[in-house]
């Protein structure tokens, strides 16, 4: 039996996706205005009306987004799921390949989690309980994974990882 572990970070809408919906709104109604002023326009007024409302939509629904996290023996998938629908996968690779993985707020993650290339951020936020940061070689850039993880995630990297996770 494969030991299989799935978890879902849902990201909370910060100040600013609250600020950008309405001028989202906003802007529509504007835009789709706009072409009854040009009479060579104004025929296809409702043709734009309609794209420029899947524009809005998209606009929209792309501030919805989620972190999965996929753990299949010792191989972890971070995924960012927008919408509930649009899936892009934005990490995949062996656990053994970390060289440490710690608490964010651990002394760790100032000596060597801040010294790196590229940092691939999959957490709600930098308060929640439970995250963690690896630090990995990654399409040949030294690379820091922020990962919110539970008791179960911690224990099934504990039995891979040994000597590399810090607590």
């Amino acid at each position: 039996m494969e030991n299989i572990i799935e978890k879902r970070i849902g990201k909370p809408k910060s100040k600013r996706d609250k600020q950008i919906v309405p001028l989202i709104i906003v802007a529509y109604i504007v835009l789709c205005g706009f072409p009854l002023f040009i009479p060579l326009l104004a025929p296809y007024t409702p043709i734009l009306m309609l794209v420029l409302g899947y524009l809005a939509y998209l606009l929209i629904t792309s501030r919805d987004i989620e972190y999965e996290y996929e753990i299949v023996k010792d191989y972890l998938t971070i995924s960012k799921i927008s919408h509930k629908s649009r899936r892009k996968k934005i990490f995949s690779g062996s656990i053994n390949d970390f060289d440490i993985v710690a608490p964010i707020n651990s002394a760790h993650f100032l000596e060597k989690g801040q010294n790196v290339q590229t940092t691939i951020e999959s957490i709600s936020s930098r308060d929640a309980k439970g995250i963690y940061f690896g630090l990995i070689q990654y399409q040949g850039k030294r690379t820091t994974i922020l990962l919110e993880t539970d008791e179960q995630m911690l224990t099934h990297m504990k039995k891979i990882l040994t000597y590399k996770l810090k607590s």
